[in-house]
């Protein structure tokens, strides 16, 4: 038998000591609750009744549904009339947006395009010529 057997040993005696002192902490405890005297079988079931008339009592939650409700509807506002005054400043207009737009189809063009890159470097050399001609 090697250390660890020994060990091993030790250890599964020592849980069948620790679910033996369980067990009988459990039949102790069971029979001490069993028998009870009625003074205090009257103030555990007291206490039980105020315990379950606290969770019943709805009183705290009647404010709160109001104040959610407000909250939700102040959050929506502050951020619409952020988005709108943002919008206001920056004085976007359907020219600004037609630009915009035109740049990402220029760039979309550039990319899926056939020519070399050495065209579009100098293309503004190509636009000078024609200039140049007319």
């Amino acid at each position: 038998m090697g250390i660890n057997d020994k060990k091993d040993e030790a250890f599964a005696s020592s849980l069948n000591s620790s679910s033996f002192k369980v067990s009988k902490a459990k039949s102790i405890l069971d029979d001490a609750a069993e028998n009870l005297d009625e003074k205090t079988l009257a103030r555990l079931r007291q206490a039980r009744m105020q315990a379950l008339e606290s969770v019943t009592d709805s009183k705290g939650v009647n404010w709160m549904l109001p104040a959610g409700g407000f909250a939700a509807i102040a959050t929506v506002a502050v951020l619409s009339v952020s988005i709108w005054s943002a919008n206001w400043s920056t004085n976007w207009s359907t020219n600004m947006v037609e630009r915009e737009l035109a740049d990402a189809f220029n760039d979309i063009d550039l990319l899926t395009s056939t020519e070399s890159l050495e065209f579009y470097e100098e293309l503004e050399f190509y636009a000078w010529i024609d200039e140049q001609d007319a």
